[in-house]
């Protein structure tokens, strides 16, 4: 349903912009919110090997055109940093600040987190989104094999506009059963 809102024949600039705008835009646009954070499901084999691998939780945040950094999808929402990134709206942008200098943190509470970046295309604006995969991790980490799991994952879901929550989670279920991530 599209609003329809008269124009006034005064032209202030911004209200007018905001009249324009607003013409342009369902009503389901602007009431919207902000998008939920979905939670990703793997089957056991998969949490299994990233525990295995030193995995504690992982949450992805995409750059949203509307809303800046939001946690889009997380898992084990029990470890301390997904927990910490849905309850407080503002670390997501803090860690994505922090994501373009650094690929390792030791939060305050002494949790370990690593950082991985990705772009995607932005749908409004003719540039490419920074996007961020957070993944919490034990102190007995094998970054070995953590790393080209989250690469195999990053550049799957960049070649996605926006993947849902069933795609991803089967993604990031075959990399993590597939039988050369065991040893």
């Amino acid at each position: 349903m599209k609003l329809n809102i008269i124009k006034n024949n005064y032209d202030f600039g911004l209200q007018s912009l905001i009249v324009i705008h607003m013409n342009n835009l369902d009503f389901d646009d602007i009431f919207s919110g902000e998008p939920a954070p979905e939670k990703i499901r793997l089957n056991r084999r998969a949490l299994h090997n990233f525990k295995k691998i030193g995995g504690k939780g992982l949450a992805i945040i995409i750059s949203d055109d509307e809303w800046g950094p939001i946690v889009r999808y997380y898992y084990l929402k029990r470890s301390r940093i997904v927990s910490k990134l849905l309850e407080n709206k503002s670390l997501p942008v803090e860690l994505s600040i922090a994501g373009k200098y650094a690929e390792e943190l030791i939060m305050k509470d002494g949790s370990k987190i690593i950082i991985f970046s990705y772009e995607t295309p932005s749908k409004i604006y003719d540039r490419k989104k920074i996007n961020y995969i957070i993944v919490e991790v034990f102190p007995n980490i094998d970054a070995e094999k953590l790393t080209p799991i989250i690469t195999k994952l990053k550049r799957e879901i960049s070649k996605m506009d926006s993947p849902d929550r069933s795609l991803l989670s089967k993604i990031l279920t075959q990399i993590l059963s597939k039988k050369n991530n065991n040893s």
